[in-house]
């Protein structure tokens, strides 16, 4: 039975929200809420907080899991037609000095109105590795607003000695350590980029989890 080994404390009544103005990828953060005194673990691109991670320790070494993310977004005032990608990174860096490698970006859907309707969207990435090949290997697909399905496509990148830095200290002291029993193996983040800067856009994601 497929079960979440990791996954974002986030749902349909508690999303994780990011809008405003800009044309650069908006990164959706972590909710972990207040009983562990940190409300919002938002990633960035000069910090990884709040990544969702891969477990290491052999956990996943050779097995094929998927990473689902699901959500919706609108457009602002202004932005008709405004493109909107979703893109889901790898980041083999650490969290203080990322290292982001784009692994899936979704088609740029060319939203239909301005006025304030929502569309939903989800992605499902299909990830397979091993520490003998040290590659990373799998396919996606997207969907926007019950449209058609971008076809599948093999990852944008195979994350090629992927062995992050937070392992590199280890390889000195224990030369055999395979890039699978690392923990975690890499982390992943997820964003939206919206083609048009206006102050109205804004976006949700309802669900961020790896599934094996």
């Amino acid at each position: 039975m497929s079960q979440a080994l990791t996954q974002y404390s986030i749902n349909g009544s508690n999303p994780s929200t990011v809008g405003g103005t800009g044309t650069a990828i908006k990164y959706f953060g972590n909710l972990p809420g207040p009983s562990i005194a940190v409300n919002n673990l938002t990633p960035s691109a000069t910090n990884a907080k709040g990544q969702l991670l891969v477990p290491g320790s052999n956990r996943l070494n050779g097995q094929s899991f998927h990473v689902l993310s699901s959500g919706n977004f609108e457009v602002g005032a202004g932005g008709a037609s405004s493109t909107v990608t979703i893109t889901m990174q790898a980041n083999t860096g650490t969290v203080a000095t990322p290292v982001y490698t784009t692994i899936a970006a979704s088609n740029a859907y060319a939203a239909e109105v301005s006025d304030g309707v929502f569309y939903p969207f989800n992605m499902d990435v299909l990830i397979q590795g091993d520490g003998q090949s040290n590659l990373i290997q799998g396919s996606y697909t997207s969907q926007f607003d019950n449209a058609a399905v971008t076809s599948t496509t093999t990852l944008n990148s195979s994350l090629a000695g992927l062995l992050p830095s937070i392992g590199n200290s280890y390889q000195g002291l224990y030369p055999a350590l395979t890039a699978f029993q690392v923990e975690p193996v890499f982390g992943l983040v997820i964003g939206i980029t919206f083609g048009t800067s206006v102050p109205g856009n804004s976006a949700n994601l309802f669900n961020f989890a790896l599934i094996n």
